[in-house]
This record gives structure tokens, C-alpha cells and sequence, in this order.
């Protein structure tokens, strides 16, 4: 008989509960689609795989093909736990939205070029930044993560006409529903929101820029926060999501006494 164990690469995205002591566990494989796996007993504290499975760890699983979709974890490796992630607040706050945002675009046996690898490079990036380059490289994984999902906001150009935004623009409309910047001739036929100018051009320069760029750039803090608060309506506009972990990487993001 053929043997029906594989190994998968991947990223933990997600755990649920299962039963009494088993868990479902979502992994973004390395071709960026999704797998979902079964590792049983998991939740027990003798288990080999409780330490193995922390979200945003990367591992191989080495899986038994079960009855549907759902695959059965014989044996789990630690390739990278990424560890720096959980000892700080503001790290795993900025690294679950992340997470999240990625469970939601992976899809079974649908690949999605460069996830994989991109959300790899943003949690070992995220492992070793301090509380605001987390954020802000948050903010800058969440733009490119919609970006080759074919979510891309227009940023730049105007959706109705493709009028090129004024370079000293202050407050400018942004249209959700129908894909970015509007000028203020298409604004009066196009529905939109006023947003700062600063905060499209801060999204700009996050979406194209690498990871190691964004976590020197140090831009103010209150404007990360608008660039996150814009993807957290424009997720839930073109993705049909309300990420859970928007509210805990905001709350984190203000000021402490």
C-alpha cells in the first residue's frame, strides 16, 4: 500500500478547539494557500505538538491524509518559532493581525504567490522590532498582503478620471466602495470619506517599500494608526471581514501613562 503521509511547510495562522483535547490548526502552506490539519491531544501539556504549534510559528508537519479536507498531524518539527513575537505586548498584537488577515486570504488548494515567503520575512522582521516598527510593519504587511490578492487601493490616482493626486494636498476623498483616491470633480458623483493626504501617501510608501525600509522609516505613530484604521475599513469592504485583532494592535498603539 502507497504511503498516504506527506510533509507540508507552514505558517500557523490559526488553532480551534476540537473536542476535549484536540485542535484544528490552519497553516499557510508555502504556496500560499491553506491547510487545515488535525493534531490530536494537542491541548494536553504532555503533548509534543503544545509547544510546536504556537501561532505565527513555522513548521514541517508531517500529515496522514484523513477523510476530507482535514489532514491528521502524525509529527511536527519547529523550523522557527519566532519567539521574540510573544514576549512583548505590542509584538503579538502586530503579528495577529497579520496573522489574521492571512487566514482570511489563504484559501484550500488556491496558491497565492510570494504569502508564504512575505509573511515569513514580516514575522522574523516583527520578532526584533520594538513596540511602534511592529505597527508600522503591520500596517505595511496588511497593504501588500491585500496587494497581491488583487485588493489594491489606488493610492495615488484618482479612480474616476485618473487625475494624479496634488502633491500639497491636505484632507482628500477617498472612495472604499469603488478603489481609492477620488479628485474633487469625481467626488461629487462618487461616494467616498475625507481622509489626510499624509495618510495615502504614508500607505504609499509602506505598500512599495521592503519590510527592513518600513522598519527604519520610524514615521509618527498617530499616523500609523490612521493607515491602519483605513486598511481596517477597507478589509471590511472588499475582504467581507472585521478582523478580531484590529481593536488589541490599536489599543496598543495608544499612548501609556
Amino acid at each position: 500500500m502507497a504511503d498516504r503521509t506527506y510533509r507540508a511547510r507552514g505558517v500557523v495562522l490559526k488553532k480551534t478547539k476540537l473536542g476535549e483535547s484536540d485542535l484544528i490548526v490552519t497553516l499557510l502552506a508555502e504556496d500560499g494557500s491553506a491547510l487545515k490539519l488535525v493534531a490530536k491531544g494537542a491541548r494536553k501539556p504532555q503533548s509534543p505538538f503544545s509547544s510546536r504549534l504556537e501561532l505565527c510559528s513555522v513548521v514541517d508537519a508531517f500529515i496522514a491524509k484523513g477523510r476530507g479536507s482535514l489532514g491528521i498531524a502524525r509529527e511536527v518539527r519547529l523550523v522557527s518559532g519566532n519567539a521574540g513575537l510573544r514576549g512583548d505586548i505590542d509584538r503579538i498584537a502586530s503579528a495577529s493581525l497579520a496573522a489574521e488577515l492571512a487566514e482570511r486570504i489563504a484559501q484550500e488548494e488556491l496558491a497565492v504567490p510570494r504569502l508564504f515567503d512575505m509573511t515569513c520575512a514580516v514575522f522574523e522582521r516583527m520578532g526584533a522590532a520594538d513596540a511602534g516598527a511592529a505597527r508600522t510593519l503591520a500596517a505595511a504587511y496588511l497593504l501588500k498582503a491585500l496587494s497581491i490578492s488583487g485588493f489594491a487601493p489606488s493610492l495615488r490616482v484618482c479612480v474616476g478620471c485618473g487625475a494624479a493626486l496634488p502633491d500639497a494636498a491636505g484632507m482628500v476623498r477617498f472612495s472604499l466602495v469603488d478603489g481609492g483616491y477620488v479628485c474633487g470633480e469625481c467626488g461629487r458623483a462618487i461616494e467616498s470619506v475625507r481622509v489626510a493626504a499624509r495618510t495615502l501617501a504614508l500607505a504609499e510608501f509602506l505598500l512599495y517599500s521592503t519590510f527592513e525600509e518600513v522598519s527604519a522609516a520610524r514615521p509618527d505613530e498617530r499616523e500609523v494608526a490612521d493607515v491602519l484604521q483605513l486598511c481596517r475599513r477597507w478589509i471590511e469592504v472588499h475582504i467581507g471581514a472585521n478582523l478580531r485583532s484590529f481593536p488589541f494592535a490599536l489599543a496598543s498603539a495608544q499612548p501609556r501613562p
